[in-house]
């Protein structure tokens, strides 16, 4: 409870991280459960007001990240459209059923969602590649690669409270499929 902060900007509460995130993953390797404390943390009467928790993780695959699978109901996969993104994504997809089979059975993927798309012949074909293989749990909306998000963390204010923001748009878009994935 007193980590929780709130922006009135933006109207939204939130926990920032800081630099002792970054130890977190040796520190915990000797806890035990540790793939749980998250979920045990969030099991609190403080986190139930919240209709929704989002927990935004760093493209690692370590403790943190088994953590946040663990305490999770569902889970959106960011793709940056570059070549090399199937690798991750495969050894990513792999990890969470590994979860799913052991730790967390109702952990679902709500979606793959196309991020730093651009208007390069790459950034098609990486696009057209999801679309085959992940069909009909690939967004339809794609998020573009654009200086706003610099200018959105300059003003403090989320990118959709941005006037005229394009990004903005899209992630209320983003937002609004998701709502409807998740039926709410």
């Amino acid at each position: 409870k007193d980590c929780i902060r709130h922006n009135e900007v933006n109207n939204l509460d939130y926990i920032p991280c800081d630099i002792n995130l970054a130890n977190a993953d040796l520190f915990l390797a000797g806890v035990l459960s540790r793939e749980t404390i998250l979920k045990r943390i969030l099991n609190d009467d403080t986190v139930k007001q919240y209709d929704y928790v989002i927990i935004d993780c760093n493209p690692s695959l370590g403790v943190l990240l088994m953590n946040a699978l663990t305490a999770s109901s569902g889970v959106i996969i960011p793709v940056q459209v570059q070549d090399f993104a199937f690798g991750g994504l495969k050894t990513l997809t792999g990890v969470i059923t590994q979860i799913q089979e052991t730790i967390n059975p109702d952990l679902k993927i709500l979606g793959v969602l196309p991020t730093m798309v651009d208007r390069t012949n790459a950034s098609k074909r990486v696009v057209e590649q999801l679309e085959s293989i992940y069909n009909d749990t690939l967004f339809g909306i794609q998020i573009h690669r654009a200086t706003q998000a610099v200018e959105s963390t300059k003003q403090h204010k989320a990118l959709c409270l941005i006037k005229g923001s394009k990004l903005g748009e899209e992630y209320i878009a983003c937002a609004d499929e998701l709502s409807k994935r998740i039926g709410a």
